[in-house]
């Protein structure tokens, strides 16, 4: 890590030199300047494909380029104008600030662990075991392998064994807009809540083919745990609710969903009509067929059903900025209070900040708004989430198995 931030400084002393040249006559002697920022993007770039994907370095990379194309656009001045100083040197110093302010505080190193295809699908999967046999096991059904690469580990020194199974990059893409439309509208709209439950639909079908590939290969253990994210976590709540599933998996002692929103709670109703009156006069019949045609045209209206709880205990963690007539989380609240499951919110935290996100990408996880004064750390949340999955999973499961960690009230919040 120590060269690369080497690396770092030597295209900043590179652009910087480039910015102030114009302010300082022995500077503008050196024509050869002009090849600096460059030189810049292309060693920003190289280290990017050498170091793995960098979204804070981005807008310097962006300005690299920038100053390149108009450089060799102002082939009679051969550096920058004068006048255009203060607001490249306005944008150099913005860009240097997310690039260092954003690093990450750490570096995760990956596992050794391989990533497998499961038979039969297109499901990836990798597996952290244990050193005791008798260990409960975690199945973790993420966005990606790599966002939870560090949490599995974590989570497998506290006593798990994990495997964690998620979909190709190119199936995640398919479901990118759907994914941003169902959780901006999808507690709103009909259309948004669809894409939410189309999702949900195949995660359940995931989630089954994985359990059954890993209780054919006797995997499974006399305990498990599942915690999915986002539409993967709303599934697995889903799943719980049928006796069918609970049946064939007896072994399954909880859930864990991370933001699900539960979008299958919802149901759609055909907006009412206006009843029109016998005594009604003409002029009021024709108003009222009118206002009855345009309600008809109208999309039907969400609301929420009521949904029977499971027989599985559920931890719902949710982003800080949950109230209790929060919206967004209307149906998670309303199935919490049903079952008595209990919904935490760490404060500061964000839609993507339980996984590796905060440590490996913090501007990625600063954009994901999270609310509240922040009460953890960037480098926190892995240990604090594999935590809270230990103290969830220790409830269920012969004492002593796994490490705990106590926590303050603080990040508790209870909703029953």
């Amino acid at each position: 890590m120590n060269e690369f931030i080497i690396v770092e400084l030597v295209c900043v002393f590179f652009l910087a030199l480039h910015v102030l040249s114009p302010l300082h006559t022995w500077l503008s002697k050196f024509t050869r300047l002009i090849h600096l920022p460059t030189l810049a993007f292309f060693i920003l770039v190289c280290t990017i494909a050498a170091y793995g994907f960098r979204p804070e370095l981005l807008p310097l990379i962006l300005f690299a380029a920038a100053a390149s194309i108009l450089l060799y656009k102002w082939k009679k001045h051969k550096r920058l104008e004068y006048r255009k100083v203060p607001l490249m040197l306005l944008l150099f110093c913005i860009s240097c600030a997310v690039a260092f302010y954003f690093k990450p505080s750490q570096v995760l190193i990956p596992s050794n662990t391989k990533t497998y295809t499961m038979e039969g699908t297109d499901l990836l999967f990798r597996i952290y075991p244990s050193r005791d046999s008798n260990s409960p096991t975690l199945i973790l059904f993420p966005t990606s392998l790599h966002s939870v690469d560090s949490l599995a580990s974590q989570a497998q020194k506290r006593g798990f064994t994990v495997f964690s199974f998620a979909q190709p990059t190119k199936n995640m893409l398919k479901n990118l807009f759907k994914h941003f439309y169902a959780m901006l509208f999808g507690h709103s709209f009909v259309s948004a809540n669809k894409y939410g439950v189309q999702i949900e639909e195949q995660w359940r079908d995931y989630i089954i083919k994985a359990l059954v590939y890993l209780e054919e290969n006797e995997l499974l253990g006399e305990s498990f745990f599942i915690a999915g994210y986002q539409e993967a976590g709303s599934a697995s709540v889903f799943l719980s609710t049928e006796k069918d599933f609970t049946d064939r998996f007896p072994a399954l002692k909880g859930i864990i969903a991370l933001e699900g929103r539960l979008w299958f709670a919802y149901g759609s109703q055909e907006r009412p009509l206006i009843e029109i009156p016998s005594d009604s006069g003409l002029i009021q019949i024709g108003w009222y067929t009118i206002v009855n045609r345009f309600t008809k045209l109208l999309p039907p209206k969400l609301i929420l059903n009521h949904v029977q709880a499971g027989d599985f205990p559920v931890l719902f963690l949710t982003a800080a900025k949950i109230r209790r007539d929060s919206l967004p989380y209307q149906a998670v609240i309303e199935y919490a209070r049903s079952g008595s499951s209990s919904i935490i919110a760490v404060p500061g935290a964000s839609v993507l900040d339980y996984s590796d996100y905060p440590a490996r990408y913090p501007i990625i996880s600063a954009l994901s708004f999270g609310g509240f004064k922040t009460l953890w750390r960037r480098d926190d949340f892995v240990v604090g989430t594999a935590a809270l999955f230990a103290n969830f999973a220790s409830q269920w499961v012969e004492r002593g198995l796994l490490k705990q960690v106590i926590h303050t009230d603080q990040i508790y919040v209870k909703i029953n």
